[in-house]
């Protein structure tokens, strides 16, 4: 087992290359939504915009808290199309009020993100398309 963890903590190893490989998903997917829970997250409900005097370096996002069809919640940044945010994401699960805050492009994670645990802390983790 500790052979097996130092092997995945290595960044340059070329399993974790091929793993992240075989579960990319293109931006086609997303869009024509063969993805269920993509399409799911397109249906905005309601959006609560927020003024901000924070100056944001792309002008055509938005600040706001947008709910979803699937009661599932952002706050942050957002273009109009949803299709580029940045912020914090709350899932609809009962008694779990867990976030995930970083960067989505046409629906999915890109770069760094947190997510919070249920211990209090939190999990910094690099994406790739989701």
């Amino acid at each position: 087992l500790q052979d097996w963890i130092i092997m995945m903590s290595d960044q340059n190893n070329s399993y974790l290359n091929e793993l992240q490989v075989d579960s990319d998903i293109n931006k086609e997917e997303v869009n024509d939504g063969s993805i269920d829970e993509m399409d799911e997250l397109s249906k905005v409900v309601n959006i609560l915009y927020h003024d901000v005097d924070e100056i944001n370096d792309e002008q055509d996002m938005q600040s706001g808290t947008v709910t979803f069809t699937n009661r599932d919640t952002f706050k942050g940044y957002f273009s109009q199309d949803m299709n580029r945010r940045t912020g914090t994401c709350h899932r609809n699960i009962p008694q779990n009020n867990l976030g995930t805050t970083g960067t989505w492009n046409s629906g999915l994670l890109e770069g760094m993100a947190e997510i919070e645990n249920s211990y209090g802390g939190y999990e910094e983790t690099f994406f790739r398309k989701g």
